[in-house]
């Protein structure tokens, strides 16, 4: 007496996402380290902002594999890089407009001066101020334009402000001091001018002169930053740790980061630990600590058994909180990979330290995300009924803060769990713990997880979803008291769960029927549904569902008295139907039959009209089995009754059509061969051998399908539906278009068949491509490779798939080709090796292109590939040329200028012979590229798109059965019979075809013709779903 068990719960999914926090963005500082423009002496550094960048990835094995990059700047954040680097190493605050125009005054004047003042200490000062002012009008010029770009006005300012500087590197007069500040002015104007090599050099003639240690600490992590971003990882180490002492606190803690990932990338993982521990011992004037211990807590936990090592980096980490830090990092980490055995033991250790309530919800939360299956499990049942039961304990304040940032969270999990529980129950899913998760433990735990729910989530959105599923969950289970309580619950707060409120009194009433207890409660509730709900247009479906829930329990006289009364107060076809299937399911056939009312509500084809029948011949089928003689009787008698020859008619037609709606096509066609040759005559005969026939198919009564085919196209369908091979002689009496149908089918599933076929008969002009598609079936070949049968039946000139390599005999000669030692040869020796070389060459380079044409793309990609290694040998042949004797030093360089010239022949056509390689091997790559594109892989079929409704379709389970017998011609050809009355939509019948005959694993050349039948079909979404099921790149159409 239970209302429909539905057994769903709707929420969002979780989706698994580590955040390891906004680590630093090492490559955002640029390549540029921090220098400054002497515009002012010793002027102090202006404050610089480190800028988060997108988290990096390492390699799970990183103790065995290579690690995944450098830090990286975000695509965001790489056109502004430029900008970020140079404010780095300069003031880049904008001046105002007269500021501006007092410094090109300046730089005017400057000139002038320059100009007038002979040459010393003086003019050199007058000149690097002119160098600083000129560096400083062209930086405000690119710093205050719309777009950051360098202009030719700009470009002129900069490199004017080189020349001075150089003047001042190059005069030997120049003070040390002044050297200095002026190789800081041309190393900040190469920088804006992008001269990054001209800028580096300036650098380190800096580094040179031994500038103060503030400087040198930020030029050697300028060119530290630059070997890092360039992969140049010992290289950057050795700077930073060159420099290390004479840097700021801020840029030495960096340094001890960038060191720890030089270490990385050099696959020295516990060095790079070392750093960061280093790190994590002192305080973080940057927030860098905070990167150091992430990325630590990644390196140490991102492979399996982990958990003794994490231990360890743990105890070596000196603060709690920094503790607790690392251990929430390492855990969100094995969450990510999936590591449930080392995230239990490491989520134990985590709880024991951390003792905020919110944080502790964090953890409990992970638990159950990693202990979660799409079925119901103990384990996931242990995590969420421990994280519930903590909940439960905490006090006020420590509820509301826990609620605040985890309500979301938990509800979602909450909904999870209740999903596998009830997947579980309702048994769309298979637990792996049959023997530990009995259906009554199932309830109990669904009781469990609903209650806790109804507890703290009454205001979700789901909440009265989830109030009637457990109505459900008990009804399904016969808690009646269950029943009773919740319908209570939901009657009581009306105002909330107003939507359940119909069902929850009828409900409530089923269980104190079950109940069997206080009745005159369950009266007072029969008349409160009366009372509050007589205009509801659910009403006479209320009125219907509890007579049809009598007639399940098979109490149809209480269920015949509801009909009546249904009756009397609508007189509708399904009432007076419903009132007489009860007369029938009590034997009161007379009842049935004489019922006045019979010439009002019987109608042909209608369900009446099938129950007044089923009782007529009722009782000739209780007697059928046992008194065949009262059969005969009766049914004679029914005939002999009727005084209207066309009822008599019509009762024979009827009875006929019984027997095939009851699944006996067979005697339905001996007692249509026994009527009167007239009566066989009548139009309400004319398709009646058609009919029976159908049934049969219908039926699977395939031999009896075969012996009545009333056509030749049905006969043919009967004997593939047999799994018989079909007489040839049959198919050549079709047109080509039929013809061609079957042999189509026969071309995909029995192509030897196909084969024979077509060798001795044609089906028009499909004959060929039917030809072909057997073939590639057969040999399971989309692209045929020649053999002797394929060019005998195909023809040699069809476009056969080039495969495989030769050897030619042009590669053997141009391996034989040797080059000798010419120095240690005479004059004489050397100059015949060369001239012998150099024809051998020179004629093998027209050789090899006769050689290679018309062969297949890897003969020619091996040829080629040889002949550009003979080029390029023969270059360095020449090249070794000993220079003669006696040459004076004119003669040598112009000897060896002849020498490269030669060898330059051989160079520029050993280039020629690589592209000729490459377009080759592009060629060899297409075709297969091209194949792997075509061929689908065989998807799970569990995850397959099938039409709604088609596991009830008696016709197409039919289909399957074939198929899954191994009969896929019989199942095609079913398939294409019942499409347009079971599947009139080109996407359902596509869904259908496909998934059948890839539920029999087909080859790789069977995927790709359904590829290709699909695109000609347009079916591109079944396409993309397939292509998506396998991970694999959606095919380009044709």
């Amino acid at each position: 007496m239970a209302s429909r068990f539905r057994g769903r719960v709707d929420g969002r999914a979780r989706q698994t996402r580590v955040d390891w926090g906004k680590p630093l963005q090492a490559a955002k500082i640029g390549i540029y380290a921090f220098c400054f423009l002497v515009e002012v002496a010793h002027a102090a550094p202006s404050k610089q902002h480190v800028e988060p960048a997108a988290p990096r990835k390492l390699d799970a094995g990183i103790l065995g594999a290579s690690v995944v990059a450098t830090p990286t700047p975000t695509q965001a954040g790489t056109s502004a890089k430029v900008n970020r680097s140079k404010s780095i190493a300069n003031d880049e605050s904008v001046m105002g407009a007269k500021a501006e125009k007092d410094l090109l005054s300046t730089m005017s004047s400057l000139s002038v001066v320059i100009s007038k003042t002979p040459p010393g200490p003086g003019r050199d000062r007058l000149v690097l101020n002119r160098a600083i002012a000129n560096n400083r009008y062209g930086r405000q010029k690119l710093i205050s334009a719309k777009r950051y770009a360098l202009t030719d006005e700009i470009k002129r300012y900069l490199n004017a402000a080189i020349a001075d500087a150089d003047l001042l590197i190059n005069n030997p007069k120049t003070t040390r001091d002044m050297v200095i500040m002026a190789h800081d002015v041309a190393a900040t104007s190469a920088l804006y001018l992008e001269k990054n090599d001209l800028s580096r050099a300036h650098f380190l003639e800096e580094l040179k002169l031994n500038p103060p240690p503030e400087k040198a600490g930020r030029i050697g992590l300028t060119l530290a930053e630059q070997d890092f971003n360039q992969g140049n990882y010992a290289e950057a180490a050795r700077f930073y740790t060159t420099y290390f002492s004479k840097m700021t606190p801020k840029w030495k803690e960096l340094s001890l980061y960038k060191l720890g990932w030089c270490a990385i990338n050099t696959k020295q993982p516990e060095q790079a630990q070392a750093y960061f521990l280093k790190i994590a011992h002192a305080a973080s004037p940057t927030g860098i600590g905070r990167d150091a211990i992430r990325d630590l807590a990644f390196l140490t936990s991102s492979k399996s058994g982990s958990v003794p090592e994490v231990i360890s980096t743990q105890q070596k980490i000196p603060k709690i909180e920094d503790q607790t830090i690392y251990l929430s990092d390492v855990l969100a980490n094995m969450e990510a990979l999936n590591f449930p055995n080392e995230h239990a033991q490491i989520a134990d250790r985590l709880l024991q330290i951390e003792k905020n309530p919110v944080e502790r919800v964090t953890i409990l939360l992970s638990q159950i995300r990693m202990q979660k299956k799409a079925y119901a499990s103990v384990a996931h049942l242990r995590a969420y009924t421990v994280t519930a039961d903590y909940i439960q304990k905490l006090d006020g304040k420590s509820l509301k803060a826990v609620l605040a940032k985890h309500q979301t969270s938990l509800e979602v999990e909450s909904e999870n769990i209740f999903r596998a529980y009830i997947d579980t129950y309702a048994g769309r899913v298979k637990t792996l713990e049959g023997a530990v998760q009995t259906p009554p433990q199932l309830f109990s735990a669904l009781k469990f997880q609903l209650q806790f729910y109804r507890k703290y989530f009454a205001a979700a959105a789901h909440f009265p979803i989830v109030i009637e599923l457990w109505e459900n969950l008990c009804i399904d289970n016969k808690d009646w008291a269950g029943v009773d309580e919740i319908t209570q619950y939901i009657i009581s707060d009306q105002p909330r769960l107003g939507i359940l409120l119909e069902n929850a009194y009828l409900n409530q009433i089923a269980a104190l029927d079950e109940l069997n207890s206080d009745p005159a409660r369950r009266s007072s509730r029969l008349k409160e549904y009366v009372e509050k709900f007589p205009k509801s247009a659910r009403w006479p479906q209320v009125a219907k569902w509890y007579a049809q829930i009598e007639m399940a329990a098979e109490h149809y006289d209480v269920a015949l008295s509801y009909w009546s009364k249904l009756l009397t107060a609508e007189a509708s076809d399904d009432n007076f139907y419903q009132l007489q299937f009860c007369r029938f399911k009590l034997a009161d056939y007379n009842a049935v039959l004489e019922d006045p009312r019979n010439k009002t509500f019987l109608k042909p084809q209608s369900h009446l009209m099938d129950l007044y029948r089923e009782t007529s011949l009722k009782v000739a089928e209780l007697s059928k089995a046992n008194d065949p003689a009262r059969y005969r009787r009766a049914i004679e008698e029914f005939i002999s009754l009727s005084t209207d020859p066309a009822k008599t008619r019509i009762a024979r037609l009827d009875y006929l059509n019984y027997l095939i709606a009851n699944n006996l096509p067979d005697e339905a066609y001996q007692r249509y061969t026994a009527l009167p040759a007239d009566e066989k005559k009548a139009p309400a005969y004319a398709n009646f051998k058609n009919d029976i026939w159908k049934k049969a198919i219908e039926k699977e009564i395939y031999a009896l399908a075969i012996k009545i085919a009333p056509t030749p196209q049905q006969l043919i369908l009967s004997t593939m539906l047999a799994g018989h091979p079909v007489n040839p002689k049959d198919l050549d009496a079709l047109s080509h278009a039929e013809t061609a149908y079957y042999i189509g089918l026969y071309a995909l599933f029995e192509p030897d068949y196909a084969i024979r076929f077509l060798k001795n008969s044609s089906v028009g002009g499909s004959s060929r491509d039917l030809l072909v598609l057997a073939y590639r079936m057969k040999y399971n070949q989309w692209q045929l490779i020649r053999n002797a049968e394929l060019e005998k039946a195909l023809g040699k000139k069809y476009a056969f798939a080039e495969v495989g390599s030769e050897t030619l005999q042009i590669e053997k000669d141009i391996n034989s080709v040797r080059f000798p030692d010419l120095s240690k040869l005479g004059p004489k020796r050397q100059a015949s090796a060369v001239e012998r070389n150099l024809t051998t060459v020179r004629q093998f380079r027209k050789d090899t292109l006769k050689a290679i044409k018309g062969k297949s793309p890897e003969t020619q990609f091996h040829v080629l590939e040889k002949m550009e290694q003979l080029e390029n040998k023969m270059a360095q042949f020449l090249l070794s040329s000993p220079v003669p004797a006696g040459l004076t030093p004119e003669q040598t360089t112009e000897y060896q200028g002849a020498l490269k010239g030669a060898a330059d022949e051989f160079t520029q056509q050993g280039q020629q012979f690589k592209l000729l390689a490459d377009k080759s091997k592009e060629g060899m790559d297409k075709g297969r590229l091209w194949l792997a594109a075509r061929t689908l892989p065989q998807p799970d079929m569990g995850d397959w798109v099938w039409p709604d409704g088609i596991t009830k379709n008696e016709k197409l389970q039919s289909v399957f059965k074939l198929a899954k017998n191994g009969n896929l011609i019989g199942a095609m050809a079913l398939l294409d019979f019942h499409r347009t009355s079971e599947l009139p939509t080109d996407e359902a019948f596509f869904q259908v075809r496909t998934g059948t005959i890839l539920q029999s694993k087909p080859t790789d050349t069977l995927r790709i013709y359904l590829l290709e039948e699909l695109e000609k079909s347009k079916q591109q979404k079944l396409i993309e779903k397939w292509a998506t099921m396998t991970k694999h790149p959606i095919p380009e159409a044709l």
